[in-house]
């Protein structure tokens, strides 16, 4: 059966003083869908979450970020006219961490990340590898990464690949969104994330 990953592929964070810590929360929503009509084949699936990060960023100094979010969701797949689903959607609790350093404009981290996943008391355990690279531009802060996600015998893996901005208004507030997509699988998955969060 197919899996559907919440993933965290957003720890995002802003530099306007020398030394910032902020809290963001998140809703995040995924979907995923394939279809092979010479069968009859369906698959959809979709879940929500929320999650909560606590960031440490200091200009030209050193970057941290860690995070916990939980998603639940369902799944439908169809050969010809009959359907089925699991007893319980697909549910994960995603434990995260971000470390990186800042060169002016500049931030590349790395993050590792611990995807448990349950369907049908059933249980999995992922693990996600990130690089990606920040750029400040003005209010913004412009993130790119790739993530791989491999499961726990490290025998499969697949990757995304995200984009996203955060922008602060000019109190302590300050929102953002992301999106993503899966690269190298037959099923058609696609995030997005909202962010609200203020420095503390």
């Amino acid at each position: 059966m197919k899996k559907i990953l919440v993933v965290p592929l957003a720890l995002l964070s802003f530099s306007v003083n020398a030394d910032e810590r902020l809290i963001l929360g998140s809703f995040e929503r995924l979907t995923g869908e394939d279809e092979v009509e010479q069968i009859g084949y369906s698959y959809e699936a979709s879940s929500d979450g929320f999650g909560l990060q606590y960031l440490s960023f200091k200009d030209s100094g050193f970057y941290f970020g860690a995070g916990i979010s939980f998603s639940t969701g369902d799944t439908e797949i169809c050969v010809q006219s009959q359907c089925e689903s699991p007893e319980s959607g697909p549910s994960d609790t995603t434990f995260s961490g971000e470390i990186g350093w800042n060169f002016d404009s500049w931030t590349p981290f790395v993050g590792l990340s611990l995807i448990n996943e349950e369907i049908d008391d059933e249980s999995d355990r992922f693990w996600g590898f990130t690089a990606g690279l920040w750029f400040d531009f003005d209010k913004f802060k412009l993130r790119g990464a790739i993530t791989g996600i491999s499961d726990s015998s490290f025998l499969s893996s697949t990757t995304w690949m995200s984009g996203g901005f955060l922008y602060q208004m000019n109190n302590k507030w300050a929102f953002g969104a992301e999106v993503a997509q899966e690269q190298d699988s037959e099923v058609n998955r696609f995030s997005f994330s909202l962010y609200l969060g203020r420095t503390i």
